[in-house]
């Protein structure tokens, strides 16, 4: 799941950022997270 792997990326040091609950095409309503990068504070 989109958590699951949000959780991954967290534990080896990545930021995420939850959307919520969105619609996504073949899977239904799914929890989704934005990895967030350095680069995302200089725009």
């Amino acid at each position: 799941t989109t958590e699951n792997t949000a959780k991954v990326l967290m534990a080896a040091g990545y930021s995420c950022e939850c959307r919520g609950p969105i619609p996504v095409k073949g899977k239904g309503i799914l929890t989704t997270y934005f990895v967030k990068t350095p680069f995302d504070d200089k725009i």
